[in-house]
């Protein structure tokens, strides 16, 4: 090897043990950030017309913190009314996992500040999270929001993966005062880029060192805006915890993001950082040698047969918008579910406010791709959903659409048609 091709090996592996190194120390303990969040299952018992009931289920996210209490969204627990009917009460259950999970009530919430603390019938065999002190976050700082949301679900998958929290990952925008409602007062709100939807609300956002900054809310309104999620500042939720004395752990130092992480999970990473980094250093040190890559060019050009075959994924229909906001729009399914309705908090598939006859949760479309098969059902809305021509269908019932069907939502105006495979 010449003296000049010495030296720029030397300058490579000088390089690559300085990105393995920077890169062990930045990364974020995901598993401990996944084993502090819960999912929170609530069952509401609503009042219909002429006094009939009928019950309704969601969920939400939340995490552990002073053994018994959980954290979560204020709407997510606390309604009081959902698509325009009272709720009359609600049970709610907190899981760690499908089978690990218990009974919890209510022993604060705020509509104001979109917060809830819940109190576990039993401690569920979890570490409570560290919160951050809200002065040691800043404007640019990498966040990872955590937490169960609807449109990662599906009917297809083991019953075990839907209790598997979804991570994204993003930073921290600004730090702002707003209202959540018409006359509420201003509250500390985190504008941030980590992808939320409806079903994690109420879950935390995590700094690197694996700390929660903020209490997930929402992402933003407006249609016209996109990548702006909204998280609950901690000295609202900070606040209330001191005043209720629900014990809490806060972080013992700020969190720089060019701080090691030392968890278990860390120190296997940094061995794999380090292994990684050995064979990006043979690879260099055999590059340099010219016979090597002589060798290796032969055996590169006597081999074309190992091209693995291309692999051809089934085709999926499509929803056709036929009247209204989506007319003429072609959507293909996919895996999650898609809920159509009014409201943002909950829907996926979203119609405009004046589209007042439709419910703010109206339907549910799922795709089952192990049956490939398209399955509509109403969610209890005010005005109905149809099938074209006029049969109306049984509210919390799946009925199976095949290409060509047609339903309507409320009315005829909003109309939408499944197509064939593509």
């Amino acid at each position: 090897m010449s003296q000049t091709s010495r030296h720029v090996s030397l300058r490579l592996i000088f390089l690559v043990t300085c990105l393995a190194v920077v890169a062990a120390a930045r990364e974020p303990d995901i598993p401990a950030m996944k084993a502090h969040t819960v999912k929170i299952l609530v069952r509401s018992a609503i009042a219909g017309a002429n006094g009939a009931t009928a019950t309704v289920n969601s969920h939400g996210s939340g995490f552990l913190t002073g053994g018994k209490h959980v954290v979560t969204n204020n709407h997510v627990c606390c309604r009081t009314e959902r698509d325009g009917y009272r709720i009359i009460s609600t049970e709610l259950r907190v899981h760690t996992s499908r089978n690990a999970y218990s009974s919890a009530r209510a022993i604060w919430s705020s509509a104001e500040k979109d917060l809830a603390v819940l109190e576990l019938q039993q401690p569920l065999d979890k570490p409570s999270a560290v919160l951050s002190a809200p002065a040691n976050v800043k404007d640019g700082s990498r966040v990872w929001a955590v937490g169960f949301p609807g449109a990662a679900e599906s009917q297809a998958a083991s019953a075990d993966s839907n209790f598997v929290p979804v991570v994204t990952h993003g930073i921290i925008g600004k730090f702002v005062e707003k209202s959540l409602g018409m006359g509420s007062p201003l509250i500390h709100a985190i504008d941030h880029s980590a992808p939320v939807n409806p079903g994690n609300s109420g879950g935390p956002l995590f700094n690197v060192c694996g700390q929660v900054v903020g209490t997930n809310h929402a992402k933003a309104s407006s249609a016209a805006v996109e990548g702006i999620y909204w998280a609950i500042d901690n000295r609202e939720l900070i606040r209330e915890l001191d005043r209720l004395k629900v014990p809490y752990t806060p972080a013992s130092q700020s969190c720089s993001e060019d701080q090691p992480v030392t968890t278990s999970h860390s120190s296997t990473l940094l061995v794999t950082q380090f292994a990684t980094t050995g064979l990006a250093l043979v690879a260099i040190a055999l590059a340099m040698n010219k016979r090597v890559r002589q060798s290796v060019t032969r055996r590169l050009t006597t081999s074309r047969n190992l091209t693995p075959p291309p692999v051809h994924a089934h085709s999926r229909p499509v929803l056709r918008g036929v009247n209204g906001y989506y007319a003429g729009a072609a959507l293909t399914f996919q895996d999650q579910e898609w809920i159509i309705g009014r409201d943002t908090d909950v829907a996926n598939l979203v119609l405009p406010p004046s589209q007042a006859s439709v419910s703010k949760r109206h339907c549910i479309l799922h795709y089952d791709a192990s049956a490939r098969k398209v399955f509509l059902e109403d969610t209890w809305s005010s005005n109905g959903t149809f099938l074209h021509p006029g049969t109306k269908i049984e509210p919390g019932r799946p009925y199976e659409l095949r290409s060509g069907d047609r339903f309507y939502l409320a009315d005829t105006s909003c109309m939408f048609e499944i197509g064939g495979e593509r």
